[in-house]
């Protein structure tokens, strides 16, 4: 069997370049962001396999609104400033507030299978970044609400990689394992993939500059500004996820402890009303 060889690349532009100064800084970044870090990473979709399968994502255009959707609403406004919190509490060794905005970022991820993702990625770099010298991951192999975040976040600090730099490396590394995913489930070709890629570059630096700068108070608020139609947000995956199946099944999906969360917050149903001319006649 021959060997894959994987070509990744870190977004730049001008304002945002790596620091020709620091060469073993860029490459531990490198490190960590590429996909043949083993992780696992490459086994979950984030919700596009079942995107796919109900026709949402279907080729090269609904992949790049659902790829710059997620990123520009979902990881601007909650993964990017997570990161810089935790960053900051690990140059510290602030591990309160590590715990804390851990403990944050997995009550946001609000589905079983999302918080079974979070927990597989953490422990398993957690169990790397030991292997290579970080001790301080060690204890994070078996925490039971563990965050890949908290865990990225232990990483670039410890290997002196600037929060800009981080945080533009952890949106590459999700939106690379996004498009390697749609390659495979839409399908789409290397070209196509390759376009997307592309198009998450020019974004990715203003990005991470609004969710570093965002506060406390406005995590998780996004702030639309693509068209109504074509938004892919993860909140409106989950709902539709919990609308199309019947209740019990749904429920199941999105991992609640009770049919009643489901049937209170999850499920999207019509409401019937009369027409205006209809209700003045009577």
């Amino acid at each position: 069997m021959g060997t894959r060889i994987i070509h990744t690349l870190i977004p730049t532009n001008q304002k945002s370049k790596m620091n020709p100064d620091r060469p073993a800084e860029t490459l531990r970044l490198m490190q960590l962001c590429s996909p043949m870090l083993p992780t696992g990473a490459f086994a979950y979709s984030q919700g596009l396999e079942f995107a796919v399968s109900k026709g949402w994502v279907k080729d090269e255009k609904t992949t790049s609104m659902w790829v710059q959707g997620l990123l520009a609403n979902s990881l601007t406004y909650l993964d990017v400033p997570l990161l810089s919190r935790l960053y900051k509490a690990w140059s510290v060794n602030d591990k309160k507030n590590v715990l804390y905005w851990n403990d944050y970022l997995y009550a946001c991820r609000d589905s079983k299978e999302l918080r079974e993702e979070e927990k597989q990625l953490a422990h398993a770099l957690a169990r790397l970044l030991g292997d290579l010298g970080i001790t301080e991951a060690i204890e994070w192999k078996e925490k039971s609400r563990a965050c890949f975040l908290s865990v990225y976040a232990l990483g670039v600090w410890h290997w002196k990689i600037s929060l800009r730099e981080a945080s533009l490396g952890y949106l590459w590394m999700w939106a690379e394992n996004q498009v390697l995913a749609a390659i495979k489930l839409v399908p789409l070709g290397q070209t196509s993939g390759q376009k997307l890629l592309s198009s998450a570059i020019e974004i990715i630096p203003d990005l991470v500059l609004t969710g570093l700068a965002l506060q406390d108070t406005e995590i998780g608020f996004t702030k639309q500004k693509l068209p109504k139609e074509k938004r892919f947000a993860e909140r409106s995956l989950r709902n539709l996820v919990g609308s199309e199946d019947d209740l019990q099944t749904a429920s199941a999906r999105l991992g609640h402890s009770s049919t009643s969360t489901t049937q209170q917050y999850y499920r999207i149903k019509p409401t019937v009303v009369l027409p205006l001319s209809h209700n003045n006649q009577s």
